[in-house]
């Protein structure tokens, strides 16, 4: 879809089939990781603390998710945010 808005008015349909048959076979592959826009800020904290954390739970990145959009600043994962007590 984002290819579909992007190219609006310039691209045709076969265009778009061929550029989702490319996501696709990328897909498969296991070390493509498709960027999280930005404005999903909760979608981004998950997967780093999961990636950074593999022995936690999504239960515990939820908790230290809200610990962490509850305080100042950026809400982007870090090491030290499992320091915060749930």
């Amino acid at each position: 879809m984002d290819y579909f808005k992007e190219y609006a008015g310039t691209k045709t349909y076969r265009d778009l089939i061929e550029e989702y048959y490319k996501e696709h076979k990328l897909k498969r592959d296991p070390d493509y990781v498709k960027e999280i826009a930005p404005q999903f800020e909760y979608n981004i904290y998950i997967r780093d603390f999961l990636n950074d954390n593999p022995d936690k739970s999504k239960r515990d990145a939820i908790e230290h998710w809200k610990i962490k959009k509850s305080m100042r600043g950026n809400n982007k994962y870090v090491r030290s945010d499992l320091k915060n007590k749930i």
